[in-house]
């Protein structure tokens, strides 16, 4: 089984809180921040093994938030043809559609 991460790499003071779409949409500062720091550091969100659907993430300092610094992810299941392949044999094919779109 895999899992997932989003990793958010700080740039200044900065931090990440998980949010409902709700509190999402209108900036809503929550009291429940995941991570926290200075310029460099950062922090790992690790996504639940039974991860599906939309996740919701945004900064809760001053006006960044309004100001653009929020993330919405969806995750998806996981296509069971390309789950089963080795990461050589995912990576020949993503070379191989790559090479089909762009030469000609």
């Amino acid at each position: 089984m895999k899992l997932y991460t989003a990793e958010f790499n700080f740039k200044g003071t900065q931090n990440v809180a998980v949010v409902s779409k709700e509190e999402f949409d209108r900036c809503k500062r929550v009291s429940k921040v995941l991570g926290e720091g200075e310029e460099g550091e950062g922090y790992v969100y690790w996504l639940p093994a039974n991860a599906n659907g939309m996740y919701y993430f945004i900064s809760t300092i001053e006006s960044h938030c309004e100001g653009g610094q929020k993330l919405a992810i969806n995750v998806a299941s996981s296509v069971p043809f390309l789950s089963s392949l080795s990461s050589d044999s995912l990576s020949v094919l993503v070379s191989s559609i790559l090479s089909a779109l762009f030469i000609h």
